[in-house]
């Protein structure tokens, strides 16, 4: 899958954390270094992130949520696209979680 986007369109934002770039964890790295990973990559930057899941056959112990990789994110529309690979198609979510472990030091600075 290659995608071809203006990148004004795919854009961090202030609180959004970064996990993550292309498979290498940046967890702990500097600001420069995760800089130059995104900077001189030569490759489409992707992103790990969760969707709600609001299929109305899921019961009360289903994950209520989806995995894809965050693949655009409108300003205007405050909306995102994001790729399911498990159903070959990209949905359109408002409320986004970007990927991390679940543990203590998830907070709501995960969300976008």
């Amino acid at each position: 899958l290659r995608l071809d986007m203006s990148s004004d369109l795919m854009s961090l934002h202030i609180g959004d954390r970064i996990l993550e770039v292309n498979g290498t964890p940046v967890k702990d790295q500097p600001i420069e270094n995760i800089e130059n990973l995104i900077r001189y990559t030569d490759t489409v930057l992707q992103e790990k992130v969760i969707i709600p899941d609001k299929s109305p056959s899921k019961g009360k112990l289903e994950p209520k949520g989806k995995q894809g990789i965050l693949v655009i994110h409108f300003d205007c529309s405050k909306a995102c696209r994001v790729l399911i690979p498990s159903e070959r198609k990209i949905c359109v979510s408002r409320v986004v979680r970007f990927f991390a472990e679940s543990g203590p030091e998830s907070t709501s600075a995960d969300f976008l």
